[in-house]
This record gives structure tokens, C-alpha cells and sequence, in this order.
């Protein structure tokens, strides 16, 4: 079992609260896997220190449950930010803070590929005007983003993010380590997938404590 596989939550993933005596139950991320044709389980993590809402969230999402419409991305990218981070911190104690970042980065890249994939074929273009629209329409939904606009051509698209409602999410919710694997980390993976010939090239983010996010794009 690869540790990419921990990060992919499956069925064969649950929460299980476990009686602790005289004191308060410990609630536990625990998996269930076969080796050599037997059934056994292992715990991923212990989430006792977490708010019960977390803890339910979690609980929720590794059965499967859809929580709010896709389309309400800021929302959306709160409650799985407080799920992912929440799994990180629980790998940390297994294989360090490096590789586990290492590991979610990679995972979530891949997820962020599959949507530009699915979100071109949904829309039926990948060209430079379509993924405009997928910046300005989705990425900027409801003001997420303060875009500067600074070029816009069928082979270019440069712009700077001005605010960022989502840094200022993972920074209010105390997420702000996790807040470039989580986020920021998605966006060049996104284009890849929407389109492999479209580069994104970025040197800043407010993430990262820049005063703005430099985004270039162009045909490769």
C-alpha cells in the first residue's frame, strides 16, 4: 500500500470512536485493508482534539456524502481544506511534515487535472478565450478574486489577483500552512488539464505573502 493511496478517501476508510474508561472517547481515522488474504485495520489518525463539526465533516465525507453544489467553490474549498489539513496533520505522524505535504500536493494535482479536463469537455472548448471564462466566471464566483486584467489575446491571458477571498479563508480558519498545497498548488495542474498547451507561469502569490498573484498564460 502506497502512501499515495492514504491520501484517496475510500470506503475502506471511517471514523471510529473508541471507549476510553474514565475518560473521553478517542475518535480515530482508521482504515481497513487485506494483506495476504486476511482483513485487518490500522489507525490513520486521531482526530479527538478536533471540533465536533470537523470531526463530522470528516466522518461525512469518507461515506461519500456531498456536502453543498459544486458550484459554491468558496464554500466548498472551507470544508475541504478543514478535512485535507486535518488528514495531513494525522500523516505528519507517520511519515513527517515534508512528505506529507509532499504526498497531498501530488494528490490534489492530480485531482485539480481531472476538473480542467472535465470542466473543458464539459464546456466543449479549451482554448485561451474559454479558459478566460472559467477565470472570470468560476475562479472570480462571487468576488473570490480581485482580477487586475492586463492582457487578454487568442494565445494570451496575464493578469494579476489583487485579493484573494480564498488566502484570507485558510489564513481566518488558521490554515494558512496548508494554504499553497490546498490551493494555490491546484491551479497550473487545472490548466494542464484543461488544455496541455496553455503554460501558466506564476513567480508570487498572496498566499505566500506577496502583494499580489502574477498569472501568464500562454500557447505553448
Amino acid at each position: 500500500m502506497t502512501y499515495q493511496t492514504y491520501l484517496c478517501i475510500s470506503i475502506s476508510m471511517y471514523v471510529a470512536t473508541i471507549p476510553n474508561r474514565n475518560s473521553p472517547p478517542a475518535i480515530l481515522i482508521r482504515e481497513s485493508y487485506r494483506q495476504e488474504g486476511k482483513s485487518k485495520t490500522r489507525t490513520i489518525s486521531n482526530i479527538s482534539k478536533l471540533p465536533i463539526h470537523v470531526i463530522k465533516l470528516i466522518e461525512r465525507s469518507l461515506k461519500g456524502e456531498t456536502f453543498i453544489s459544486t458550484d459554491d467553490v468558496l464554500n466548498q474549498r472551507k470544508i475541504e481544506a478543514e478535512i485535507a489539513s486535518a488528514l495531513i496533520k494525522g500523516f505528519e505522524q507517520e511519515v513527517g511534515s515534508e512528505k506529507a505535504i509532499e504526498i497531498a500536493s501530488k494528490t490534489i494535482r492530480g485531482l485539480a487535472r481531472d476538473a480542467g479536463k472535465r470542466i473543458a469537455e464539459t464546456n466543449g472548448s479549451n482554448d485561451m478565450k474559454a479558459l478566460a471564462k472559467v477565470v472570470k466566471e468560476m475562479w472570480s464566483k462571487d468576488n473570490a478574486l480581485e482580477i487586475e486584467l492586463l492582457e487578454e489575446t487568442s494565445d494570451k491571458l496575464f493578469f494579476n489577483v489583487k485579493q484573494c477571498c480564498y488566502a484570507e479563508m485558510y489564513i481566518n480558519s488558521g490554515l494558512s500552512d496548508f494554504g499553497y498545497c490546498l490551493s494555490c498548488n491546484r491551479d497550473a495542474a487545472f490548466v494542464n488539464g484543461f488544455n496541455p498547451d496553455i503554460i501558466m507561469k506564476r513567480t508570487k502569490t498572496i498566499m505566500e505573502g506577496a502583494i499580489c498573484c502574477d498569472f501568464r498564460f500562454y500557447i505553448n
